[in-house]
Order: structure tokens, then sequence, then C-alpha cells
């Protein structure tokens, strides 16, 4: 999608508080601080391209640029609501990813020079396992996780291209939002696809676990009866 776009050289910058978006995603955002009503309303009226970047600190307020991360992801606007309690609501659709280079503007809100990156990758015999195994993990996820439905698993079948895969997986597992920043930084597909089975592996023993915890408690209960 990158490819078709053309991506400005200067993009206002979003910081977002626990929210990591990746690109060709959909996802949801609200936003509430003054700052960020002020940027969405100006880009809505122009291109509705605007960059995406996750805060160091959630609990921070009014971030500074060294308090949000340099790799983020320029998005543009698919649809916009206002609401009574004077939050903004939108559903956004991620483009490519970004490096910040240089934060021109911080105020009436952040406005930076960016490059976009360019993700290369060879579907390699590799790469072509890597996928396979992370399709298998996910769907041994899906079918354990309350979280995950069926369809998930059939997008993620559907997604021929390795960055896409990892970048889905790990957009829809319960992973932090600083793991999340971690595949988002990692550009090489084999690096991304090799993080992403690792967190695969972690939440199949934490939703193993949880069902063992249950089962065991359950059987306390029956016996009480």
């Amino acid at each position: 999608m990158s490819d078709e776009v053309k991506i400005p050289e200067v993009l206002p910058i979003l910081p977002l508080r626990e929210t990591v978006i990746f690109p060709a995603m959909v996802a949801p955002i609200v936003v509430g601080r003054e700052k960020s009503i002020k940027l969405i309303d100006d880009v809505a009226v122009g291109n509705k391209m605007f960059g995406v970047v996750a805060q160091k600190d959630p609990q921070i307020d009014d971030p500074n640029p060294d308090q949000i991360y340099n790799i983020g992801t320029v998005c543009t606007i698919i649809r916009m609501l206002k609401f009574p309690d004077g939050t903004t609501r939108l559903l956004v659709q991620g483009i490519s990813r970004i490096r910040i280079n240089q934060f021109i503007e911080t105020e009436p809100y952040f406005k930076a020079s960016v490059e976009p990156i360019q993700e290369v990758y060879e579907l390699t015999i590799e790469i072509q396992g890597l996928m396979r195994n992370a399709l298998d993990l996910f769907q041994k996820v899906v079918s354990m996780a309350p979280y995950l439905s069926e369809e998930a698993y059939i997008t993620a079948m559907n997604i021929h291209e390795s960055n896409r895969l990892a970048d889905f997986i790990a957009a829809n597992l319960n992973i932090s939002p600083a793991q999340k920043q971690e595949v988002l930084e990692t550009i090489d597909t084999k690096e991304r696809l090799q993080k992403v089975t690792y967190f695969l592996n972690s939440e199949i023993q934490i939703l193993e676990v949880g069902r063992q915890i249950q089962s065991e408690i359950k059987t306390e209960m029956d016996k009480r009866q």
C-alpha cells in the first residue's frame, strides 16, 4: 500500500497511549487531549494523513518528543465521529511504517519530518516454514483464547505476505503495547516472524496455565458439593 500512496515528507504526529497500529490494519482510536483533537480537525479537512506513534509512558498527559517512540505508522482517516463528552472517535487505516527524523513543530501539535520504511522480503523456504509454524501456533491460540474468534485465523490464513502475517498476528495477540512496538520496530521479516513465534509460544503457555487453574478450581468445587 505504501507503494501506491504518496506519503508527505512532513506529517502531523499523534502520540497514542497503550496503542500500536500496524500497516494494513484498521483500528479505532479515541482522542480527547486538546492538542490531539486540533490535529485531527486539521487533518480531516486536508489529506487525512498523519503519523501515529506510541508513547513510551502511557501515564504522561502531555508527552514531549523524547517520550514517544521514533518508529510509528502513517495512517489515514476512514471515519470520524465527535461525541458530546468532547472526545473524537476515529476509524483509521495503517499505511506504512515511518521513522521520525526530526520534530519541526510542537505547537499546536507535533509535526515531524518522516521517511517511510521500505519493507523488503523474499519468500524463501525458511520464511515459508516460519509462516506455516506461526499460523499453526496462531490456530492453537485462537482455539484457546476467548478474546479471538475463528475469523481471525481465517483472515491470517489468507495473508500471503510474510511481513503482513507477522503484523496481523502481533496486532491480534494479547501482548503488551511495548511488545507490539518491538514487532513494529523489527524491519527484517525473518526476525519479525521469529519474534511473533516467541510471543505465540508464550501466549499458549499462559493460556494452558489458565486452563489448568480453572480445571483445578472446578475439581475442588465439585468435591465440596
